[in-house]
């Protein structure tokens, strides 16, 4: 049963949106990571699903290690589509999939969009996409997991260069880090789960990581730290900020953190 709450609200009409007519395929179609939905497969939520969307005409795309194929889904004709799944490619750890022009999505039957939720069935198995419940303030790291599996499969994909990380196992003060971000951002999705894969490849117990998740664009969080842009990375001495990094790095995540730890940013 959802609860619903201005999160879930948003959720749901952000995948009506994604539902809308789509144009014919014969192109190769690039799709972005959508955040706000999971993946329910016989009454359990799928860790390994991946969902995108095509911000061109919104046709929304769906990934499982549990499902042999790709599956598509359009309102147009309300139609779910069938794609050979080993000619899905994903990139970017999982922020974007790309369908080459060659596959030819068939048609294989249709599915329900009722209070928020879509409903189908594939490959024998009973699939629901369902709004996420909200996710605000500090949330351990194996609750967000949890909530948004896909952040799991984005870091383990994530491969950081081996001098940075080195140099962040080595490093010897207490640190903070403060994580600020919000699921429905592309850019969190993103470098969110690289920052996970670099303290989690470093190993170091001096640093402290704190993921603040911001769903309001009043949340206390973004007034209390000055946050314009999310995500939003900020390194503390104590009280005393070394700096900050938002939205994205200037190179790459693990150098521009080294460069403000050493007060070279």
């Amino acid at each position: 049963m959802i609860k619903w709450t201005g999160q879930t609200i948003r959720a749901a009409i952000a995948l009506a949106a994604i539902l809308l007519p789509t144009s014919g395929w014969g192109e190769t179609r690039r799709f972005e990571a959508f955040g706000e939905s999971s993946l329910e497969i016989d009454s359990e939520i799928d860790p390994s699903a991946e969902l995108f969307s095509d911000p061109s005409d919104h046709t929304l795309l769906i990934l499982s290690r549990r499902l042999r194929s790709a599956f598509a889904l359009t309102v147009e004709d309300g139609g779910l589509y069938r794609i050979p799944g080993t000619g899905v490619r994903v990139e970017s750890e999982g922020v974007t999939a790309v369908v080459p022009d060659s596959l030819r999505p068939a048609r294989i039957g249709t599915y329900t969009f009722v209070d928020s939720t879509v409903t189908f069935t594939a490959e024998g198995l009973s699939l629901r996409i369902v709004p996420k419940p909200p996710l605000s303030g500090e949330v351990p790291l194996s609750r967000l997991l949890m909530h948004s599996p896909e952040y799991q499969c984005r870091r383990n994909r994530y491969v950081p260069s081996e001098g940075s990380t080195q140099a962040l196992a080595s490093y010897g003060e207490l640190a903070e880090v403060i994580v600020l971000f919000a699921i429905s951002s592309p850019p969190c999705g993103t470098w969110v789960p690289r920052l996970m894969k670099v303290f989690q490849t470093a190993g170091n117990p001096v640093f402290n990581i704190r993921y603040w998740a911001v769903d309001t664009p009043d949340h206390p969080a973004l007034r209390r730290y000055g946050i314009n842009t999310l995500p939003a990375i900020l390194l503390f001495h104590g009280d005393d900020e070394l700096g900050r990094i938002e939205q994205a790095p200037r190179t790459t995540l693990e150098e521009e953190i080294i460069a403000i730890l050493k007060g070279e940013d």
